[in-house]
């Protein structure tokens, strides 16, 4: 086995490269759905507390609503339509009248 020669003074590792940040090949999006997607995501911070909680809810898939909440508002008006509907019929999460059973529903 080679031994690596033993640095003198003046010699010195380079320091460790950063790795840079690679934007997602994702298509942006259209105004429309960067509009909904807006939409969706004030109502559910009204609706659901915490904002952790909210956030939660719409990147998750929701059986009820048969998808992830964000990608079925962002997708169309009915998909939009039928989250609101949702967040609406839940009432305020994070209050006593709440049900955090529907969140998961």
């Amino acid at each position: 086995m080679a031994q690596e020669p033993s640095k003198t003074e003046g010699e010195f590792a380079k320091p460790p490269v950063a790795k840079k940040f690679r934007k997602a090949h994702a298509p942006a999006l259209s105004f429309e759905q960067s509009t909904r997607q807006t939409d969706v995501l004030r109502m559910a911070s009204q609706r659901i507390a915490p904002s952790g909680a909210a956030i939660a809810f719409l990147n998750a898939h929701h059986g009820g609503l048969g998808g992830v909440p964000l990608h079925l508002a962002i997708e169309s008006a009915e998909g939009l339509l039928r989250v609101e509907q949702h967040l609406a019929r839940i009432g305020k999460v994070g209050s006593r009248s709440s049900n955090r059973r529907d969140l998961k529903s």
